[in-house]
């Protein structure tokens, strides 16, 4: 009834039309990054919020909504870095099998995540 013209760049094109097993790949990047994140978003709540009642001077309540705020902006972000990953190996087809490079991704993207914060809420 319904003709799907699919272009072949797509990343899921050949996996829904052959219905094969999803891309093993695939989920170790994800998976890898989501479990992350938890540890992530610790590391930053904690020192958001020693940052912010320590060496700021805003009211209480702007504060806890502007650290909402900040930590939904930042958990957007975060989801870009799988997405990023999945980009470069199925468009540049580069396959990061280390996970040394992928913590020191993390690593950067904590501590500018921290460096912003300080800068936002040191007052």
């Amino acid at each position: 009834c319904f003709n799907y013209i699919m272009e072949k760049d797509t990343i899921l094109d050949e996996s829904l039309l052959k219905k094969e097993k999803p891309d093993i790949q695939l989920l170790e990047m994800v998976r890898w990054w989501e479990w992350r994140r938890w540890l992530f978003n610790g590391i930053v709540l904690v020192f958001n919020l020693y940052v912010s009642f320590n060496y700021n001077s805003w009211d209480e309540r702007a504060l806890l909504i502007v650290n909402v705020v900040f930590l939904i902006f930042l958990n957007i972000c975060y989801g870009f870095s799988w997405i990023a990953e999945v980009f470069v190996k199925y468009y540049l087809n580069i396959f990061i099998e280390s996970n040394i490079v992928r913590w020191i991704l993390f690593v950067l993207g904590l501590l500018l995540s921290m460096g912003l914060a300080w800068d936002i809420f040191s007052g």
